[in-house]
């Protein structure tokens, strides 16, 4: 049974031949397969330009824009369908490049911000809430970070030991259920959290096949150290 959908599907890449797109195509159709969940928004973007591609080779570390050069960017959006809680819903809007890197002031850090301040080099990708983004810390000269961090705009961004490929694994894996970044700091802390709960609670029950376990292991097998 396919799964209802509220809002139209945009067209998709044409490279059907591409590693990421050959992932995301397979996590899309088990979505749209899925009678447990209400799509609202599956949005796959065409690759950077050649200009793009060149630009973001001098952007350091460049491998962040890998999934980039198949896809610039990629959005996600679905609910539990006649589920009450809000907060039972995936969402993944992976920022085109040219959104990566542009100044982030306002936003991510401000006028007050202390010019030695690592978080001026934090540049979301994943912005799949407006309260939080996962990003990489961008042109630290020497420094090349390619670790993913969840960043809920105060304290310190949390380092999710994953680079942009992993990344993009776990969150088919978690389907996208938001702030599944959770379940991965709850691997890593080797502690539950109440999100973490929620996490555990619900993706059986929209998610067949899922299990905690296969979940952790994989991403104790992909993690970086």
């Amino acid at each position: 049974m396919s799964a209802s959908t509220e809002a139209s599907v945009k067209p998709l890449v044409e490279n059907m031949n591409d590693i990421y797109w050959g992932l995301i195509k397979d996590f899309m159709d088990e979505l749209r397969a899925n009678s447990n969940i209400v799509i609202k928004n599956i949005t796959t973007p065409q690759p950077m330009t050649k200009k793009e591609r060149e630009y973001v080779k001098t952007v350091s570390p460049s491998d962040i824009f890998d999934f980039h050069s198949e896809m610039n960017g990629l959005n996600v959006e679905w609910k539990g369908k006649k589920v009450k809680n809000a907060d039972i819903k995936g969402s993944i809007k992976i920022l085109s490049a040219q959104q990566v890197i542009q100044d982030w002031k306002g936003i991510v850090y401000f006028d007050f911000t202390p010019d030695d301040d690592r978080i001026k080099n934090f540049h979301p990708i994943d912005f799949f809430i407006d309260e939080a983004c996962v990003g990489v810390f961008l042109n630290e000269g020497e420094k090349k970070d390619s670790s993913l961090y969840l960043f809920s705009f105060e304290g310190e961004p949390v380092n999710l030991n994953m680079n942009i490929n992993a990344y993009l694994e776990m969150a088919i894996a978690s389907k996208g259920f938001l702030y599944w970044q959770y379940a991965v700091i709850e691997i890593l802390e080797g502690k539950e959290n109440p999100v973490s709960n929620r996490f555990k609670e619900w993706m059986p029950k929209l998610f067949v096949n899922f299990s905690w376990e296969q979940y952790m292991l994989l991403y104790k097998k992909i993690r970086i150290l």
